[in-house]
């Protein structure tokens, strides 16, 4: 495949084997005690299955996937302890943030000066084709003109500048080793896309495993005209801004009681909120922008929730700590509660001074996660005033929002 001859012949996923002989191509994600996740590669979905119900071969692989999870991680441990003691800065994926802006106003806009300088790497006759702007590195199975791939890298390099700008303290964006490239591979047709592992139904997507994104040409835009590419002028997909902040969120955010509302919602609120082709994301207002795209559909993008304007959420607590297969399997309904509740801890809980959602990104960095991570965000309050008090922060934005609890 064009995937593995990019990365260097690596095989994307694996064939899993159950007990009674069923098969599926998957990756290895993590593994407790009792359960493994794996990452489908037909559809890019999670999902967790018990150990006990693989193969003997599968159950001793994943006994060694966790023997070498367990070492990376005492020695990530002791290169953090080495690191504090002796007052050198931490790595950049390590628990504690490197460079943290906690106290950093939110902005009100973030966006690039100037369209990025693109230059062509390797050789540029033959695939893969290779292109690099500042932080990416694109590589497609067809030559394109370095006029559109500067076209459509704006979105890229505007949203990682918001990922380096947004005070959450990102690490993998704002302390990234120096020359780093984020890896991107276009494909010319969405028929290339999905034998590559792209879901069907989706425009781009994030792979965890290999940390790349991939997207079909047509979701940027770019179509063949006669023998050469072009882009149409602002057809550019908004929603792939949702697959760029998974690629620069941190892991150490990918807790329980956060993996899903939070992670899924703040990939929401960055590509829900406006943006336009020069490379400019506007926060300062977004709220509204952010209720039509729940309640509504945009024909025209091809964008929205369609929820409706009166929504329940049942149960805000097991929402909230739900694991992530439970949340993916609802993903609009899922998707689109993540983004509120997000933008509700980063603009109107206690007067929009985001002090809970810090408490709640530091006390991940600290290693909790499920019922006491979440205290950090009811600061106090009983889920049902938590759940009374997002609701009255929409309802000035035309939403009848109703949050239960047990």
């Amino acid at each position: 495949m064009f995937l593995a001859m990019l990365l260097g012949g690596t095989v994307f996923g694996r064939t899993w084997t159950n007990d009674q002989g069923k098969k599926i191509e998957a990756d290895f994600v993590e593994a407790n005690g009792e359960e493994v996740t794996i990452l489908l590669t037909k559809n890019g979905k999670k999902f967790s299955i018990p150990i006990a119900s693989l193969s003997a071969a599968d159950q001793a692989y994943v006994k060694e996937q966790q023997s070498k999870t367990n070492t990376q991680d005492e020695e990530k441990n002791a290169d953090v302890k080495k690191a504090a003691a002796s007052g050198k800065k931490r790595g950049r994926r390590t628990a504690v943030a490197v460079s943290p802006n906690w106290d950093a106003p939110w902005p009100d806009r973030v966006e690039i000066d100037e369209a990025p300088e693109v230059k062509i790497v390797g050789d540029p006759k033959n695939p893969p084709f290779t292109y690099q702007s500042p932080h990416y590195e694109f590589v497609c199975d067809v030559a394109l003109k370095v006029s559109i791939v500067r076209e459509f890298s704006k979105m890229f390099e505007a949203t990682y500048k918001v990922m380096q700008t947004l005070p959450l303290s990102f690490d993998r964006a704002r302390d990234a080793p120096e020359g780093e490239l984020l890896k991107v591979f276009l494909f010319e047709t969405r028929e290339g896309y999905i034998k590559n592992g792209g879901p069907p139904q989706s425009g781009g997507v994030y792979m965890p495993r290999t940390n790349v994104i991939m997207i079909p040409l047509t979701s940027l835009g770019v179509r063949k005209s006669g023998s050469q590419y072009a882009k149409k002028s602002g057809a550019e997909n908004q929603t792939l801004a949702h697959e760029i902040v998974h690629q620069l969120q941190d892991r150490v955010y990918d807790k329980r009681g956060s993996l899903g509302w939070f992670t899924e919602g703040l990939a929401e609120y960055v590509s829900s909120s406006p943006y336009n082709s020069s490379g400019k994301f506007t926060f300062k207002g977004n709220l509204r922008d952010i209720a039509k795209s729940v309640m509504e559909y945009d024909y025209k993008k091809q964008v929205g929730s369609n929820l409706g304007k009166e929504i329940t959420l049942k149960d805000l607590k097991s929402y909230m700590l739900q694991s992530y297969p439970s949340f993916t399997a609802n993903g609009t309904f899922n998707y689109a509660m993540g983004m509120l509740i997000t933008a509700y801890f980063i603009h109107m809980d206690d007067e929009g001074s985001r002090k809970n959602l810090v408490a709640f990104l530091k006390a991940m960095r600290e290693g909790k996660e499920g019922e006491e991570l979440l205290d950090t965000l009811l600061a106090g309050r009983t889920w049902e005033q938590l759940g009374k008090e997002i609701s009255a922060g929409w309802r000035k934005y035309g939403m009848k929002l109703t949050i239960t609890t047990e």
